[in-house]
């Protein structure tokens, strides 16, 4: 009987060994995933940050030059342009029965 208790200690012992091995395993896994992740947020910040400073670049680009010259745009003038246009067309829009 004390042999049965003998080995059934040890086979516990051995099992607990092997627990004990695949919880490393796990935890080295766990820790090489950990770093991986790390070094993939530094990188995708690293990006964003660039991405962000061109966006900021093409906004004071379009702030620099695109806004002004709409400011300059002659609303008048243009109005009249598209007045004209309108009575250009409207033959043509008899012609095509509208």
């Amino acid at each position: 009987m004390d042999d049965n208790k003998f080995s059934f200690e040890e086979e516990q012992i051995h099992l607990l060994r092997k627990q004990l091995l695949v919880s490393k395993m796990i935890a080295v896994l766990l820790g090489i995933i950990a770093i991986v992740l790390i070094i993939v947020g530094v990188v995708l910040v690293t990006n964003l940050s660039g991405l962000v400073n061109e966006v900021e670049q093409t906004l004071k680009t379009l702030n620099d030059t695109v806004l002004p010259a709409l400011e300059n745009l002659d609303m008048d003038s243009l109005n009249e342009t598209i007045q004209r246009l309108s009575e250009a067309l409207k033959p043509l829009s008899g012609l095509l029965g509208r």
